[in-house]
């Protein structure tokens, strides 16, 4: 099963282990920076050693502030630090699979949506978290991506309330898969 989601050809021996899965419906205002976090999900623990993690999720926001203002998605420990700090340059890891579309209006009606798919390999037995945020190429202030994550009935009578969502995909390395078949280029 593991392959068919890596578009790899099912052997029908993968072990998808477990998938971890998390969400949030809290409805909040962002601060204005040249970085923050957008969300943050609780800590998930792994137990496969140098295993292969698929990360898909989404989340919603409103009301356009700076709109694409350096989105990204991150593995990190439980305590935030980074798993892997040189993703953290300009063009880092974790600025790839992750886009962003929406209405590019300051009403509170306009919506965005910011999804993402990763993938981390020879991930080690732990405890991690996902995290969601924006960090400007030229650390310029005053910027964030929209007003507000998880718009509901509050922001528009017409609406319901949104949540944001993440899923993990835990796999065992038995599968044969290289880097070269991870590759970002084969997506």
């Amino acid at each position: 099963m593991g392959r068919s989601i890596l578009n790899q050809v099912d052997t029908g021996n993968d072990l998808l282990v477990k998938v971890h899965y998390k969400r949030n419906s809290d409805r909040r205002g962002l601060s204005d920076g040249s970085s923050g976090i957008v969300w943050r999900t609780g800590n998930f623990t792994t137990t496969t050693s140098n295993a292969t993690l698929i990360v898909k999720g989404q989340l919603w926001g409103s009301n356009a502030y700076s709109d694409g203002c350096g989105e990204y998605v991150e593995l990190c420990n439980s305590d935030g630090s980074a798993v892997d700090s040189s993703w953290r340059s300009n063009d880092g890891k974790r600025y790839w699979g992750a886009s962003y579309a929406g209405v590019d209006s300051g009403s509170i009606w306009a919506k965005f949506l910011f999804h993402w798919h990763q993938v981390y390999t020879g991930i080690n037995p732990g405890t991690y978290q996902i995290v969601v945020g924006w960090n400007t190429r030229n650390g310029s202030g005053g910027n964030k991506p929209f007003q507000v994550v998880n718009p509901n009935t509050n922001d528009d009578a017409r609406s319901r309330q949104h949540e944001s969502h993440c899923e993990i995909w835990e796999l065992q390395p038995s599968q044969g898969l290289t880097t070269v078949q991870l590759s970002q280029n084969v997506w």
